[in-house]
């Protein structure tokens, strides 16, 4: 029992560092196997979520507690907390005759379509809803209502996803973005240099 452990801890360390090999070579080839590697140490993970970094660091050992939902977006230096110790120290101000540490243990959820800013903090319990645009450095709490932008330690609801959406639209419209919505489907960014996007060859022009 002790051999098939260690030989199962192995094997996911081999997973992970060939995961971090191709991660600089091949985006989509990393996240085909970050993903199986992810869902392999029993993370939830729900149709395919669009990234996550190598460098995004779960807690603990126990990742069924994190749930990833479709279409997510996970930038850099993300930690993603499902425990905390904390509580320890309280119980020890307090004077209370402990054998050992305690924690608070709760699950993470990312929901559908979230994008999470580059290092932000995800505290146990947060669940985050869907389309939710989470700012860089950014510390989540709590319940995260379905497309709420926010920011800040601790994080505060800013804006709401949708009506930033529909302006970042009419900019992109106007030109304003070095990407058209067409972008990975062959055509050629849009600038102000070439305010029109160019079509492969044999398609329409009507967007």
């Amino acid at each position: 029992m002790i051999l098939v452990h260690f030989a199962k801890k192995v094997w996911l360390k081999l997973v992970y560092f060939f995961c971090y090999i191709i991660y600089f070579f091949s985006h989509p080839l990393y996240m085909k196997y970050y993903l199986r590697y992810l869902r392999w140490r029993g993370m939830k993970i729900h149709g395919t979520p669009r990234y996550i970094s190598i460098s995004c660091w779960f807690d603990g050992r126990d990742y069924s507690l994190i749930e990833i939902g479709h279409n997510a977006a996970i930038s850099s230096n993300i930690r993603v907390l499902t425990h905390d110790y904390a509580l320890t120290r309280a119980f020890v101000a307090l004077g209370v005759d402990l054998k050992t540490d305690v924690a608070n243990q709760l699950p993470v959820v990312i929901g559908e379509n979230c994008f999470i800013g580059t290092n932000s903090i995800l505290m146990p319990g947060c669940k985050i809803g869907k389309n939710v645009i989470v700012g860089a450095g950014s510390v989540v709490r709590g319940d995260i209502p379905d497309n709420a932008m926010i920011a800040g330690n601790p994080a505060q609801i800013i804006g709401n996803t949708l009506d930033w959406g529909r302006e970042m639209r009419r900019l992109l419209d106007e030109g304003h973005f070095a990407h058209d919505p067409e972008w990975w489907s062959g055509r050629t960014p849009r600038t102000a240099a070439n305010p029109e996007p160019v079509l492969p060859a044999g398609t329409s022009a009507s967007v």
